[in-house]
């Protein structure tokens, strides 16, 4: 059994969860509100503390700190700990399946009246959904912006792609009981209906093309990230305006082959969608 976490290291536990990337360690004190020498402090305590479920929090160089799990099934438990959470936002579907709307529209709104009419319910209703959608935003640095024009989502383009990422990562793990297959067909059904059948397609083959060319098996908590992260970097590299937020990206390469059979990756995306894919991204 887990060692009892305090409150505050609950807090950084549930952050680095959500944000299902690196953090660097101010960041995650802005967000927080703990000093980084005292994050340092718990940090190593929560690894202590989390080592035997399989769960420590890792630090790269240049990139901040994550979370890692030893195997799929503390990755399962862990997302579900705070995933099932009964708050405003987690508890209710509706606000779920609105956040999505508006993250896969950004940088474009919709209208109040537009999301009442899709969701069947009142104005008002929406009005008080939208208060739990900002706070949950704000963990991922982003804004729910009220115009006349509509309703919508500003943010950097690789924090709307972070918080994608963590709802479909929720709609997966609330799926996955069991270690029978990676993604089970009613996961796929409802992102094939988010995203298009063949862009989930596409990216099934993608991945079974990068385990052929490597010759190794993507376990299972790798490969329901990758296939996240790829289905959201389609999507997302097909919004219409030129995405200038990237930041510059310093690669270093460790196995010569493993880094060819990324680029191969990525030049299967451009010409698939006829798009181009900025640094960051790749």
């Amino acid at each position: 059994m887990m060692k009892a976490l305090t409150e505050r290291q609950y807090t950084i536990l549930k952050q680095l969860i959500s944000h299902n990337s690196y953090l660097s360690l101010n960041r995650l004190s802005a967000k927080t509100a703990i000093p980084t020498r005292t994050l340092r402090r718990d940090i190593a305590d929560m690894n202590d503390k989390m080592q035997a479920q399989g769960i420590q929090v890792v630090g790269k160089n240049g990139r901040g700190i994550t979370i890692k799990f030893a195997d799929v099934e503390s990755e399962i438990s862990a997302r579900r700990l705070f995933f099932s959470e009964n708050d405003d936002f987690h508890s209710n579907v509706r606000t779920l399946k609105i956040a999505s709307d508006l993250l896969m529209l950004s940088p474009h709104s919709s209208s109040i009246s537009e999301l009442a009419d899709k969701y069947f319910i009142s104005r008002a209703s929406i009005v008080n959904d939208f208060k739990s959608l900002e706070s949950w935003l704000q963990q991922f640095d982003l804004k729910l912006i009220k115009s006349r024009a509509g309703t919508s989502i500003k943010g950097t383009d690789y924090n709307i792609r972070v918080a994608m990422k963590a709802l479909v990562l929720k709609s997966i793990y609330a799926h996955q009981d069991t270690m029978e297959s990676r993604l089970d067909e009613a996961t796929l059904r409802e992102l094939s209906a988010k995203f298009g059948e063949q862009a989930v397609h596409f990216t099934l083959q993608l991945i079974s093309f990068i385990e052929q060319q490597l010759n190794y098996i993507i376990s299972d908590p790798y490969y329901i990230n990758l296939f996240t992260h790829i289905l959201v970097l389609i999507h997302r590299s097909q919004s219409p305006p030129p995405r200038t937020d990237a930041r510059p990206v310093r690669v270093k390469v460790h196995d010569p082959h493993a880094w060819r059979v990324s680029l191969a990756v990525i030049e299967r995306i451009e010409e698939a969608y006829h798009t181009t894919l900025v640094a960051e991204e790749s």
